[in-house]
Order: structure tokens, then sequence, then C-alpha cells
């Protein structure tokens, strides 16, 4: 998932692990993690992961993830920012 650059990782991987507390099918041995993976054009990408008992709900679980994970974000004043790309004309150069 990305955030915006303007949010701190640490506190970040807080409030992903808390969303993941939210998800009922995630396991809790072996634990969720959150690592961050990427400096990307737009934002901080995160590896989000949690593990299930039933791999025929994965899709279900991943529902629940991303659900949880976009409410948590939103009561932090945290955003996953939309993709930002500058196009520069001829003659418009800097």
């Amino acid at each position: 998932v990305g955030v915006a650059y303007n949010a701190p990782p640490n506190h970040v991987k807080a409030v992903l692990l808390e969303a993941l507390s939210h998800v009922p099918l995630a396991m809790t041995t072996p634990p969720p993690d959150v690592h961050l993976l990427d400096f990307a054009a737009s934002s901080v990408t995160y590896r989000v992961r949690c593990f299930v008992h039933d791999m025929e709900r994965s899709t279900l679980a991943q529902d629940q993830m991303r659900t949880a994970i976009w409410y948590t974000l939103q009561r932090h004043g945290l955003e996953i920012p939309y993709p930002i790309q500058v196009e520069y004309s001829p003659g418009m150069m800097p």
C-alpha cells in the first residue's frame, strides 16, 4: 500500500499493524508484519502481510485487510496519494 511521503515510516508501520488487528481471518501466529518496500514516484510503498488458516478464504482475507487498512489510515489522517505525473511541453521546460 502506498502512503504519502510526509508520514513518518515508523508511525505508518504501527498504524498498518493496528489495521491488521481488525482482520478477523488474520492469524496471530505467525504475527502480521509490515515492511517499507519502496520509495515510489507518488508514495512510500509498504508491504503488509498476514497469514490465514484456510487459503480458500484468502480473497476474503485480502478484502478484510484492504478495508481495514483504508479505514485505519483515514482515522489517523494518513493519505493514500493519487499517482502524480507532470508533463512538460516543448518550450515549457524549466
